[in-house]
């Protein structure tokens, strides 16, 4: 039976008068849904040779000021202005993100990356010198008190979180931490100018293998996250969750009504309800949740970057890619490059091997276990045809051997595998995340009479994480 797939359009709901919110929202749709159309008929600009790993790197840092406070945005801007090819700025007025260009990975070999990494990051280091501040490397910024949060002067980070504060779902607890004395409030949406990630952005080779690699990237973002927590820390607060980021924008981006709660709709961050049947589909989930901004010309751009699930998909220029989002920034370079080795090569491993997708009620599961108790949660996997609950040491064994062989299939060496996978086997080996590092850090310093903001100073930059 064929089943007939209508074009994708919007139309005006039939209903007068609009006001003017009503009115952009429907014209930021209607452009939006052209653009779509448009890029669904053009397939063929799209398609690449199947088997090539072609790869960017995307990095958030918080910049800090010399006394470790929040660094201003004028030092910031300093900052990305002196590496104008590859920085830019973030919603924090002290955050930034820099990249690397793509690489062919499995053509230029694995130290080609960390090779760019260390010299985009160098000049980056330069330049907070210059400006006598210090960079942070790690998922959540703890030295920033939320109400004092300082954001980008550009129109979309402020109209944005602005947005979600007054649309706050009524009654929310807001309020996050597993004990009494860790308990932060994240209310505030600009919480996550406080937030850090590394985000890997791989080319698909046509509009089937991106939504292939999306929905098999959902599944295994809660063991990349098990594995490499790094964003317990707020307001010099100790969270107990291992790796709160993705807690803090879900809580702090909830505008869901009563209504909206009741019928189980779902917000537009982390996982999605189903997975994605096809492009078109996703298309039309994206852009179902409001634009905000009124930008006709930039509808799909906004669109795109306004869906915050923890893997998205992006067009640049003649490229269709598959963005990885849910992994906090780690303490070093060589951290950072492994944890998204591991992802490359589970992904590629799954997919080889036709890997059923996991039930999305089990990935969320694991996406929770995963963020609050890291190397201490149970997470579902397959084993031996079945699928298992397992203590997250014998899955994320299980999980890195699937990853090396992965990465094996592109012709990495397991010499070259190794040399980054061993600081993931060692955090397996000790039950211990960077987050539990830096906890085990600071508990010692603090103990030894340092006070709480001391004893995260000298923590992170004995683990690598402060620069």
């Amino acid at each position: 039976m064929t089943i007939e797939r209508k074009p994708f359009k919007y139309k005006l709901p039939e209903q007068t008068p609009l006001t003017e919110t009503e009115r952009k929202e429907n014209e930021m749709r209607l452009a939006f849904s052209k653009k779509a159309e448009e890029i669904l008929g053009q397939e063929g600009r799209f398609i690449k040779k199947p088997g090539d790993l072609r790869v960017g790197m995307e990095v958030e840092y918080s910049v800090l000021s010399g006394e470790f406070s929040q660094a201003t945005e004028l030092c910031r801007d300093q900052i990305v202005k002196s590496n104008p090819d590859f920085a830019d700025v973030e919603l924090g007025a002290a955050q930034l993100e820099w990249r690397t260009d793509p690489l062919y990975l499995n053509q230029v070999g694995l130290n080609a990356l960390e090779n760019i990494f260390i010299v985009n990051e160098e000049k980056i280091k330069e330049s907070v010198r210059e400006q006598g501040a210090h960079l942070l490397r790690t998922g959540s910024n703890p030295f920033v008190l939320i109400p004092e949060i300082k954001r980008t002067h550009k129109i979309k980070y402020q109209q944005v979180p602005d947005y979600h504060n007054d649309s706050k779902r009524w009654g929310l607890d807001t309020k996050i931490g597993v004990s009494e004395d860790s308990i932060v409030d994240v209310r505030d949406a600009a919480i996550i100018a406080l937030m850090n990630s590394i985000q890997c952005n791989l080319e698909a080779s046509s509009f089937e293998d991106a939504i292939d690699k999306t929905n098999r990237s959902f599944a295994i973002g809660p063991m990349a996250v098990a594995l490499a927590g790094n964003a317990r820390f707020l307001e010099e607060k100790d969270t107990r969750i291992s790796d709160l980021r993705m807690v803090a924008w879900e809580v702090s981006h909830d505008t869901k009504t009563a209504l909206e709660t009741e019928q189980g709709r779902i917000t537009r961050i982390g996982l999605p309800g189903l997975y994605y049947l096809d492009l078109r589909d996703y298309f039309q989930r994206v852009s179902c949740y409001p634009f905000i901004l009124h930008d006709p010309e930039h509808a799909f751009q906004i669109g795109i970057g306004l869906n915050w699930r923890d893997t998205r998909i992006k067009f640049i220029e003649d490229s269709v890619v598959v963005e990885f989002r849910p992994v906090s920034t780690q303490p070093t370079v060589k951290e950072n490059i492994a944890i998204m080795l591991f992802y490359l090569g589970r992904l590629q491993w799954s997919s080889q091997h036709k890997e059923p997708l996991l039930d999305l009620k089990l990935v969320e599961q694991n996406r929770d276990q995963a963020m609050y108790f890291g190397l201490n949660s149970k997470l579902w996997t397959h084993k031996d045809k079945k699928t298992e609950l397992l203590p997250a040491e014998i899955a994320l064994d299980l999980e890195l051997k699937r990853a090396t062989s992965g990465l094996k299939s592109f012709g990495f060496s397991s010499k070259n595998i190794n040399y980054y996978f061993e600081v993931l086997h060692k955090s397996l080996a000790e039950k211990e995340t960077p987050s539990d590092k830096l906890a085990r850090q600071f508990y010692n310093y603090n103990s030894l009479g340092y006070s709480k903001k001391e004893s995260l100073i000298l923590a992170l930059n004995e683990n690598g994480g402060l620069i």
